[in-house]
């Protein structure tokens, strides 16, 4: 579970200068309504490529972590690299899973929140901003600079000793170039929407721009 706790410790504070929900109880009905339908079109504007960067990794690192372990169980390769190669994509496919992606989930969870009354709709604001600020921070987290560490330490360290051990080129460069090109794929490719959504909330929320 290193590679998760690295990544884990890596979270950064999205900025907390502006605190969204201080205005909150100073709002009436219909200022309250209209920023729920901003965070509602914000939720669904970001929802289709949430879901799927989060199923599309979850379901490319389960084939690499397979073909991986099929390869240690099956190649006349040396097994310790293909083992190691496999326990890093297992820990790759767990990361994911384990930590949601908060924005591929929340739009649902928001419309399912009541809002019959004035006081529902003014906890569903708030439960909203929670929401918006959770999948800020999980974004924030699978793509900061941090995220980057384990990745090198993982693949450059194994695939380093490896090649001076075994003399494989082959083996090297798959150990090095494909560990690090498949997790920069995944912390690139990783939705920034909500990021940007929570910055602008944090400035809109007690202002007048709705």
């Amino acid at each position: 579970m290193l590679v998760l706790a690295l990544v884990l410790t890596s979270a950064r504070v999205v900025c907390a200068q502006a605190t969204p929900t201080r205005c909150l109880d100073e709002l009436d009905d219909a200022e309250v309504q209209s920023r729920l339908d901003w965070l509602d079109g914000r939720f669904q504007a970001g929802k289709r490529r949430a879901r799927l960067w989060w199923y599309g990794q979850m379901a490319l690192w389960l084939g690499v972590a397979t073909f991986q372990t099929t390869m240690t169980l099956t190649s006349d390769e040396p097994v310790l690299p293909n083992a190691i190669g496999s326990t890093g994509a297992w820990l790759s496919f767990v990361q994911i899973t384990a930590i949601p992606h908060v924005a591929a989930f929340a739009p649902q969870r928001f419309r399912r929140h009541p809002d019959d009354t004035p006081e529902a709709r003014l906890a569903k604001l708030r439960y909203g901003l929670d929401l918006l600020e959770r999948a800020a921070t999980r974004q924030e987290l699978a793509a900061g600079p941090m995220a980057h560490l384990p990745v090198f330490l993982w693949s450059a360290g194994f695939g380093t000793f490896f090649s001076v051990k075994y003399k494989d080129w082959w083996l090297s460069t798959r150990m090095i170039g494909g560990g690090i090109l498949l997790s920069e794929f995944r912390i690139l490719s990783t939705p920034q929407a909500a990021v940007r959504d929570w910055e602008r909330a944090r400035g809109m929320m007690c202002g007048a721009g709705y």
